[in-house]
């Protein structure tokens, strides 16, 4: 084994140098990886077959080794210039080692590709220019559900669902010209007829001369992140449609203030046309700069940046957001802090107008401020009367029998303090009745002047106890209109009374009356207290009045305007007042329409209803009230009239079924059985179908009259009963 020769692409594997030349070669160590390299070359030396290897030198480059045993030609006999090679003796070896390096690494790289392929979970897919597959990997078989061996051969066509065989022509033509087919999102059809959406990536194959041969076809199901993606545009969708219907104004901001998106209602809160010429505008300086008192409302100080900066929520009512027009209302907004993971991105802020909500509270807390200072005032009214009730009451028992004119004074004190109790509860019965819209007008051909006159009448010691005299000027004609008398006489009392009553002593109060021929005009003109400018623009509202010393000289309850009122706009009317100010007296002015020549035609005097009431009437009277019902017995009796009493409704019905009386005066509230429940037992009896049954009651509304009605009485008196009201009703009888 002694080197005859070597070649210079052989020296570096044995590290040999032409000096080498007749050593042997197992004085060398290869740079090779093959550790038992020596004794093969020893195997083929002495007969063993050549051999043919790839291997690797020690800085990973790859050779083709071959070891051939070396024979010299031989000779045939005589012939000595005719040399037969390969038939002699073995006399060496022939070595060589031909790099192979840039093969390996492609046979590598071809390897890891074919690797990739195969695990990839996209659709590869190799195919022919005419469309034929050449190869199909593991993704697509996934993907569409047919085998390598059943998609091989085959036409790409059959992945293309009815109606898409046009893309297979474009793709290709697209191919032809050297151009790729990038991420066109498109549908395939699967081995089970489905359908999926994917997304197709079509590249030509070259040759190293730049000719095509096929086409590379990578595909990717998206069919989840195409169904995700509608998903999230449905919510998105939602979302959308939910803070654009919403009535509540919703705005985000980012950590500098920076409106992100609002809503329309945010927009037309704020006066803007759309929410578009929000965003991107600092929220705090367009909406939010000023405070519900006119002061500045630095940046730094706003509620909504310190809570989210500190990662909190808040919620608001006493502030005001500001318009496009530089106008405020009074807001009430809620704000919540918008995290990214730990990190604070900013705050979504939800507000509403709550003006009108402010002053319905504020017209609610007036009310009950009004309804508070009434019930002082309602206590105060009837506590005085009630005082000059008792002490008259305690001057008839220590005045002397003898002493008539005390007698006499006390009871005109009793008497004019009954009816002006009488008369505030009438008026506080009278309100709630317009109000629940229960009262009914009994309207009649009249001329106004009478009515005025009875107001007159009627007002006249209130004038005089006052020290206050009464002017009139009425026409001489008559003033026909068409009316309930009673009602228009009530707003006229109404009216002089509290020019009486707010007049100074020695003044004087002017009536007068006059017609324009299509309205006629009361005025009422005093010259006394005067209205505040403030207070005229409610002085007919309920409970309403100036402003009233502790020791309220003035009286009043704060509701004879306000029926007066609700009364004359039921009489098709109208009622103004007008003062210039405090000290200079006021002026109220009822206009009523005057009645046609048709309607006057009708006004007449009405029928006297004031007929004595007969004697001698048997009368049974239930009332548990004791005082009550002594007092009316005694008043009965005196007219003449036989009365039985009972204190509770079982022994009063059973008095009735007795006695069998003419007329039975039944209380309502009664202990046993209501006054209701007497009435039913009663009419039950035919026998006792001639007493005329009258309901007594504290309740006056439409419904009480109509449930006295249907339980079988004949009339409802409404309580405290008048003297005048139970003549007409005992007339009635006779």
């Amino acid at each position: 084994l002694h080197i005859r020769r070597f070649t210079s692409r052989i020296a570096p594997v044995f590290h040999l140098t032409e000096q080498d030349i007749g050593r042997s070669l197992r004085d060398f160590a290869p740079n090779l990886e093959r550790p038992g390299l020596m004794d093969e070359i020893e195997r083929v030396l002495h007969g063993a077959d050549p051999l043919s290897e790839e291997v690797q030198d020690a800085e990973g480059n790859a050779y083709f080794l071959r070891v051939l045993a070396y024979r010299p030609p031989a000779r045939r006999d005589g012939e000595e210039d005719n040399e037969v090679e390969g038939e002699g003796a073995i006399e060496g070896i022939v070595l060589t080692t031909t790099e192979i390096t840039p093969l390996v690494r492609a046979q590598a790289d071809i390897a890891r590709l074919i690797a990739i392929v195969e695990s990839s979970s996209d659709s590869i897919i190799g195919k022919a220019m005419d469309g034929t597959i050449t190869s199909w990997n593991r993704g697509a078989e996934e993907l569409y559900g047919y085998t390598a061996e059943e998609a091989v051969g085959k036409s790409i066509k059959m992945l293309f669902p009815p109606g898409l065989e046009h893309e297979f022509e474009s793709f290709m033509s697209r191919l032809r010209e050297g151009k790729r087919v990038d991420r066109v999102e498109t549908m395939r059809q699967t081995k089970d007829g489905r359908q999926v959406e994917v997304e197709v990536t079509v590249s030509p194959i070259l040759t190293g001369g730049g000719q095509i041969i096929g086409a590379s076809s990578i595909a990717r199901d998206v069919s989840p992140l195409k169904k995700a993606q509608r998903e999230a545009e449905a919510r998105q969708q939602r979302i959308r449609l939910l803070l654009d219907s919403t009535a509540e104004a919703i705005y985000g901001i980012d950590t500098a203030g920076i409106c992100t998106f609002a809503n329309p209602s945010c927009a037309r809160m704020l006066g803007f046309d759309s929410p578009d010429e929000l965003v991107g505008r600092n929220m705090h300086e367009l909406m939010h700069h000023t405070r519900p008192d006119g002061t500045p409302y630095p940046n730094d100080e706003c509620r909504i940046y310190k809570a989210f900066r500190q990662g909190g929520d808040i919620h608001v009512d006493d502030e005001v957001l500001w318009r496009a027009d530089g106008t405020s209302f009074e807001a009430e907004y809620w704000s919540h802090t918008i995290r990214d993971g730990e990190d604070i991105a900013g705050a979504v802020v939800t507000f509403l107008d709550i003006t009108t909500r402010r002053q319905a509270e504020r017209e609610m807390r007036a009310e009950a401020e009004r309804r508070e200072r009434f019930l002082a005032m309602l206590s105060h009214e009837l506590r005085n009367p009630l005082a000059a009730v008792l002490n008259a009451v305690h001057l008839m028992n220590v005045a002397p029998r003898s002493d008539e004119v005390a007698t006499e004074r006390a009871r005109r004190i009793v008497e004019r303090q009954c009816r002006h109790m009488s008369r505030l509860l009438d008026d506080l019965l009278d309100v709630t009745r317009i109000a629940r819209g229960k009262v009914e007008l009994r309207a009649e051909g009249l001329d106004l002047r009478e009515a005025a006159r009875h107001a007159i009448e009627a007002a006249m010691p209130q004038f005089e106890s006052a020290g206050v005299s009464l002017q009139q000027s009425m026409p001489a004609t008559p003033i026909p209109v068409i009316g309930d008398p009673a009602r228009l006489q009530q707003v006229f009392v109404n009216l002089l009374s509290n020019a009486a009553r707010y007049s100074p002593r020695g003044t004087a109060v002017n009536l007068s009356m006059r017609t324009d021929g299509q309205h006629a005009e009361v005025r009422v003109a005093d010259e006394g207290e005067g209205i505040d400018e403030q207070l005229l623009a409610h002085v007919f509202d309920l409970f309403v009045q100036g402003d009233r010393d502790l020791d309220r000289t003035k009286g009043g309850l704060g509701v004879g305007l306000t029926l007066a009122k609700d009364l004359v706009e039921r009489h098709g009317g109208t009622i103004a007042a007008r003062s210039d100010g405090r000290g200079r007296g006021s002026t109220f002015t009822v206009r009523l329409p005057i009645a046609r020549a048709d309607e006057s035609e009708r006004a007449a005097a009405q029928p006297d209803t004031g007929a004595a009431a007969p004697a001698g009437l048997h009368i049974v009277l239930v009332e548990d009230q004791h005082d009550s019902r002594e007092a009316l017995r005694r008043l009965l009796e005196i007219q003449g009239h036989r009365v039985f009493e009972a204190d509770n409704g079982r022994s009063g019905a059973e008095t009735i079924e007795a006695m069998r009386p003419d007329v039975a005066f039944v209380d309502i509230g009664l202990p046993e059985l209501d006054g209701y429940e007497v009435a039913r037992r009663i009419r039950s009896d035919p026998s006792l179908s001639g007493t005329y049954l009258v309901a007594l009651s504290g309740y006056g509304t439409a419904e009480d009259i109509a449930r006295a009605h249907s339980a079988g009485f004949d009339r409802h008196v409404t309580k405290p009963a008048d003297p005048g009201c139970l003549d007409e009703v005992l007339a009635s009888i006779a």
